[in-house]
């Protein structure tokens, strides 16, 4: 390493990245439509990965797992499946948590699931904005 250079804090880095693509998107020109195109792009293929994964069934399953293993527990059985590790794939995945979450995910598991999914993703998407101000990143 040598006295010259001098790493700088990621959330350093990650503001000049955005002031940069404050000024490409100032001034018209080939690099504001780049820019612009490859945002789109990125958007489009979320969108379409997302709905993708939604329509497949599988929405929330990361959250599905924990609240699955918290409602057996609720109602005195056993959180940690053994047969559980056999799946490949689904909500029937093995719970893998610690278990003091289980009293803490138990209130929300007795919820429905449609309300926790619809808070979750306010919360994520709060989140997000909090995060994109916090960069200081370019809002409509």
């Amino acid at each position: 390493m040598t006295a010259a250079y001098r790493p700088r804090e990621p959330l350093a880095a990650i503001q000049s990245a955005v002031l940069a693509a404050r000024a490409a998107v100032a001034e018209p020109g080939p690099a504001r439509r780049q820019l612009v195109g490859g945002v789109l792009a990125l958007a489009l293929f979320v969108t379409v990965v997302s709905l993708w994964v939604y329509i497949a069934g599988n929405p929330g399953v990361d959250f599905e797992i924990p609240l699955r293993a918290a409602s057996r527990w609720a109602s005195g059985g056993q959180p940690y499946l053994a047969s559980s590790f056999a799946e490949t794939t689904g909500p029937t995945l093995p719970f893998l948590y610690p278990p003091w979450v289980l009293p803490l995910l138990a209130p929300i598991a007795a919820l429905p699931r449609i309300l926790v999914m619809a808070i979750w993703l306010v919360i994520v998407g709060a989140a997000a904005v909090w995060t994109c101000r916090r960069l200081s990143v370019p809002w409509p």
